[in-house]
């Protein structure tokens, strides 16, 4: 009985029990780092195969727009005449103002040129239409509408069209 009892005992060592947990903690790992390898080779090949396709589809859209213009004339507008200028029309595009009802052109673009919250992080210049990094001021806006208004009525402006916010 007591041989038996020095057995396990020497069974149930606890170094040789942590080993094969470490053992076994690794080996898991190995085959998650492996399983995870495997994914990303899937993923990057089946990336690769739908950016092929697509640029088969762009390629067909393409040679059947161009097939299709070359034979279909009617789909271009005939004026039985040379364009002049009156068949021009003239706009004007204005994109992303991104006005900013509270710019302070004395406080730098660290704390986006609002005195709100600022530290008296005072600007190495005054920038009164603007700094980079901030949005816009009423005065460059202003200017700008100014601007766009002395160009309406010079080059004779349609229409005007505001996009983004």
């Amino acid at each position: 009985m007591a041989a038996k009892y020095s057995r396990s005992l020497s069974d149930s060592d606890p170094e040789n029990h942590m080993q094969s947990e470490i053992d076994d903690v690794s080996t898991s790992l190995d085959d998650l780092h492996i399983r995870w390898q495997k994914k990303v080779i899937r993923a990057r090949v089946m990336l690769g195969v739908l950016t092929a396709i697509c640029c088969i589809l762009l390629v067909i859209l393409i040679i059947t727009y161009e097939s299709t213009r070359k034979h279909d004339k009617s789909c271009v507008p005939t004026l039985g005449r040379t364009p002049t200028n009156d068949d021009i029309m003239k706009f004007v595009h204005l994109a992303d103002i991104h006005y900013d009802p509270f710019y302070n052109k004395t406080i730098s673009r660290s704390n986006f040129c609002r005195s709100q919250g600022a530290s008296n992080d005072t600007a190495k210049y005054i920038a009164e239409y603007g700094r980079i990094g901030c949005d816009s001021p009423a005065s460059l806006i202003g200017n700008t509408l100014d601007a766009i208004k002395n160009v309406s009525v010079e080059e004779d402006v349609s229409f005007v069209l505001l996009t983004g916010k």
